[in-house]
């Protein structure tokens, strides 16, 4: 691998032209042109027009030359230390904790402070709740809907010359 080659962040395939800076939930990655699609693009690739100045018949032209920029921060990305996601199995978990308490939605609405129809969308996995409205729930209901985030030590263990990339870490859902 060269020296000053840029590899994407999401599928870990060097970047052949400009990358892009996307932003997914939250974190800021450098990917190719393939995987620009997986974000919003936060920056483009700078493209520097030059025109020709002569004063001669020829036609202008144009040519695409890199721009120098500054130092630029790159993006760290925290450890997960503690850190703890929303169960799987939440919608079955706020129906079954409410039913068995005998609670009605409009009653856990008005001890939680949430909405009846958000309710409705939590029990039915239309909609998630937000970290703290998880915690009313929780507290209102006597249950966890929280896990710790774990990673797999054979996954760490894994010795490899090429670095981890976004796409290793994220697990797509399928419905």
């Amino acid at each position: 691998m060269r020296k000053n080659t840029i590899i994407c962040e999401f599928c870990g395939n060097e970047v052949r032209g400009d990358p892009y800076t996307i932003k997914v939930e939250g974190a800021l990655l450098t990917v190719c042109s393939k995987c620009k699609q997986f974000g919003k693009i936060v920056e483009a690739p700078k493209k520097t027009v030059k025109i020709s100045s002569s004063t001669s018949s020829s036609p202008s032209f144009r040519r695409r030359t890199q721009s120098v920029k500054g130092p630029t921060k790159k993006y760290v990305p925290r450890k997960p230390s503690g850190e703890k996601t929303l169960i799987d199995n939440y919608p079955s978990k706020i129906m079954s904790a409410r039913n068995k308490m005998k609670m009605s939605r409009q009653d856990l609405a008005a001890k939680t402070g949430i909405s009846t129809s958000q309710i409705a969308s939590f029990e039915s996995g239309k909609l998630k709740p937000t970290d703290n409205e998880a915690k009313k729930l929780e507290r209102v209901l006597h249950i966890s809907l929280f896990e710790d985030d774990i990673v797999d030590p054979e996954f760490l263990a894994k010795e490899s010359t090429k670095k981890l990339t976004f796409g290793d870490v994220v697990e797509i859902k399928r419905r």
